[in-house]
Formats: C-alpha cells, sequence, structure tokens
C-alpha cells in the first residue's frame, strides 16, 4: 500500500500519529506521503513496522527495495524484481549421447 493510500485510510490525525510513532516530523512525512521528496532508507524499516507491514519498505523504495533489502525478494506480497525473470530457468537438459556424436 502506498504511504498516502494509508493516511488517508487512517483518517484524520494519522499523518502526525505516525510522525511521532517514526520520531519524525510531520512536514517530512508530508512530502514522502506526496512524492515530493523520496522516503530515506532509515525510515523505511520503521514505517513498515508503525504501520503493522500495511505499507512494505518495497512500497516505500519501489525503485530500489530489491538493491537495498535483497532479503525480500521472493516474500510473499514482494513485487517482481524489475529485469529478473518471472520464474527461475529451469536448467538445459543434457544431450543424450546420440546427439553429442553427431554435434
Amino acid at each position: 500500500m502506498k504511504l498516502t493510500d494509508y493516511l488517508k485510510a487512517e483518517g484524520h490525525g494519522a499523518l502526525g500519529r505516525l510522525a511521532k510513532a517514526i520520531q519524525a516530523h510531520a512536514p517530512d512525512v508530508s512530502r514522502w506521503a506526496s512524492g515530493q521528496r523520496p522516503v530515506p532508507v532509515e525510515r523505511c524499516l520503521a514505517i513498515e513496522r508503525a504501520t503493522s507491514s500495511a505499507v512494505c519498505r518495497w512500497d516505500l523504495r519501489s525503485a530500489d527495495w530489491w538493491l537495498i533489502w535483497p532479503e525480500l525478494m521472493g516474500q510473499d506480497g514482494a513485487p517482481p524484481v524489475p529485469g529478473a525473470p518471472a520464474e527461475p530457468a529451469l536448467p538445459a537438459e543434457p544431450a543424450s549421447e546420440g546427439e553429442a556424436g553427431r554435434a
């Protein structure tokens, strides 16, 4: 869930409550939610915890989350990594003895 959607869903005062929970300034949280500024890496885990994982680190840093937290790749709900194959490639079948001699 995007941070802005979370704040809207939580209603009046949500921005201030979140700012207090993560010990940040409310104007900073507002800028992060609006996209004016990227969420600093060091704030992402605190936001994830304060929102009970409603807002995940990959939601906050969609352009680079897998580089920062590679341990999140493949977790339930994790988005695909750009440029990565959707499923692991299967190893090539070994050539049969008859085919190997013809090459």
